[in-house]
């Protein structure tokens, strides 16, 4: 293969950027961006980017690879609120747009985040996605069960509370009531504060 190097070179060291050709018809295969002997970037013949990987190609269009430390920092300096760090965009009317996250590229676990075309967040697990939470497009929040009736519903299974706490009812600022389970155990109805 050949290539064309442009950079600089000296006594201190040398950085370089390294442009591939394939074969002599001058097919382009990859444009690397190399300080000293090191590569710190890739763009591959079909345009995927690498950084700290040589094979962006098996993870899409950009792969950011790194051995330790933080691998990625998004800081806004916007002074007003709602700054958005990073937009995910899912370009057809039925889509979803997802974050996966893995341990040892999923075999040991994996979750998904992921909005809906209804506006829905719904939250998954295990390779097969399965769903284990949801908050619909007005808020309500389903846990085991994709069509939430209530501002919270379970499904097929309990809602545990540990020690003495209380289930209350406002209106606005006022309490209305509420029930109390102690350590006696003693279950408590109270109406008002």
């Amino acid at each position: 293969s050949r290539a064309i190097n442009i950079g600089v070179n000296n006594t201190a060291g040398y950085s370089w950027i390294n442009a591939a050709f394939a074969n002599n018809s001058g097919v382009a295969d990859n444009l690397v961006f190399m300080t000293g002997a090191t590569e710190r970037m890739r763009i591959d013949s079909s345009g995927n980017v690498g950084i700290g990987t040589t094979s962006p190609s098996t993870y899409g269009k950009l792969a950011v690879t790194a051995s330790s430390g933080v691998i990625g920092n998004f800081e806004s300096t916007q002074s007003g609120a709602n700054a958005n760090l990073l937009n995910l965009n899912a370009t057809q009317t039925n889509s979803s747009a997802g974050i996966r996250f893995q341990v040892n590229s999923g075999t040991t676990a994996q979750a998904r985040i992921q909005v809906n075309s209804d506006s829905s967040i719904v939250f998954q697990q295990t390779s097969s996605d399965t769903e284990r939470m949801r908050i619909d497009s007005s808020g309500k929040v389903g846990i085991g069960t994709g069509l939430p009736g209530a501002k919270l519903d379970v499904s097929t299974g309990h809602v545990r509370l540990t020690s003495a706490y209380q289930i209350q009812w406002f209106n606005g600022a006022t309490q209305l009531g509420s029930v109390l389970c102690d350590s006696g155990p003693n279950l408590t109805f109270q109406t008002g504060s």
